[in-house]
Formats: C-alpha cells, structure tokens, sequence
C-alpha cells in the first residue's frame, strides 16, 4: 500500500477538485471539526455510517468463524473449508461488488436513492440466505455461502458512490476514509467477539453446533444494516 501510495504520489497529477461539478463547485477546504459536524447533521451520511458497522459486524463475524463452522458442523478437514471455501467466498466477493456496481450504475441513473436501497435491499436478503447456508447439507452449504457473500458485498460500490454525492467537494475523501474506518474497526471488534462469546453461552445447550446459532447473528446484524440503508434513503434527493 505505501509503495503504491508513493508511486501515485510521484507520477500521477493532482486533478483539479469539482472539475467534473462544474465552474461554481463550493471547492472550498473545510477543518476537521467544521467537517466532523457536517457528518453529524447530515442524516443520509449518519444513516449509512450507521448502516455501515452493522454490515461491517456480519461481514468480519462470517470471515473470522467461517472455517471453524465448516470444521465443527461438517466435519470438512481445514485444508479443504480454507481453500475451497475461501476460494468461493473471493470469487463471490468480487461478483458482488462488481455486480453492485453494474446495476445500480443503471438504476441509479433515473433515481439516486437506488445508490442505497438497493444495497439495503441485498442486505435484507442476505439474512435468509445465511440461514440456508447455516442449516442446510452439503453441497448446499456452499451455495448458501457464495449467494450470501454477493448479497453482503453488493453494497460496496454503490454506497461509496451516494457518499462522494452526498457530502461537499473537499469533504469527500474525509467521508470515504470515515465510513471504511467506522466499518471495519466497529466490524473486526465486535463481529468476531460477539460470536466467541455466543459459542460459550450456547455449547452447553448446543454442544459444537452451538456455533450454527450464534452465526445467526451474521444475517441479523446485515438486516439491521439494511434498515439504515432503507431509512437513509428517504433523505436521498436526485
């Protein structure tokens, strides 16, 4: 990243900021407090930042008990629920961001708020999909698992681009930096976390398929994500 970073640095020039939003852009620099404060009273960012650790939660919580899941519930050896199934989830990954950008590039175009309720839509169907992959056999298992990876990536793409619209010229890279910040340091503490924690409290009860029903967190907290991403989108304007 910082060899990347230094090469942009000294062979890419600087472009002019708002020169694709037209001569009388507000290209003003605004402080961080000035700009930490237009965040707050800005209910469509709020929304989706909110929206955004909820997301950030399901995604870091599958990621990090994905393999232990497959280990304890199907008894798959580690060589084959890493690899293979790290594998589809990389692959169902891309397709997902890539097809969230395609679609809603589209839908976008005759209303922004698709920029959002699309992906509060693909966030809501994620749930059901995950309990597919919790609860059903094998081969089943990983169909559940690639379908629900695209659901949960599709919103990637999409809600960076209603936050570049939705926030000042100068704000912009700001924005961005925060919403990816708030999503993974909400996401890599509490996700993995609170699913440790719910395979002890439930192992007693459930013995190793305790890991089956706390995972269900994973499809609660994307639906909770997408009831942010659905309420931010009545604040949306074209």
């Amino acid at each position: 990243g910082f060899i990347v970073a230094a090469l942009l640095y000294f062979t890419v020039r600087e472009p002019v900021r708002g020169i694709q939003d037209g001569k009388h852009a507000d290209v003003r620099e605004y402080g961080v407090g000035e700009t930490v404060r237009f965040f707050f009273e800005n209910k469509t960012y709020l929304l989706v930042v909110i929206g955004f650790a909820f997301s950030g939660i399901a995604d870091m919580a599958l990621a990090t008990w994905f393999v232990p899941f497959m280990q304890r519930v199907h008894r798959t050896s580690l060589l084959e629920a890493s690899t293979f199934g790290g594998t589809l989830n990389s692959i169902a990954g891309v397709t997902g961001v890539l097809l969230g950008g395609a679609v809603i590039g589209y839908l976008g175009k005759r209303d922004d708020r698709w920029k959002i309720v699309g992906p509060g839509l693909t966030s809501l169907l994620a749930g059901p999909v995950l309990v597919v992959f919790l609860f059903a056999p094998l081969p089943w298992t990983y169909v559940g698992l690639f379908f629900s990876m695209v659901l949960l990536t599709f919103r990637m793409g999409p809600i960076l681009g209603l936050v570049q619209s939705i926030v000042r010229i100068r704000m912009r890279a700001f924005a961005a930096a925060t919403l990816f910040m708030v999503g993974t340091i909400v996401g890599s503490s509490v996700g993995p976390l609170l699913i440790g924690v719910l395979n002890d409290v439930l192992e007693g009860r459930h013995g190793q398929f305790a890991i089956r029903y706390s995972l269900l967190c994973v499809g609660a907290s994307s639906m909770l994500g997408a009831i942010f991403y659905i309420w931010a989108g009545r604040y949306v304007k074209n």
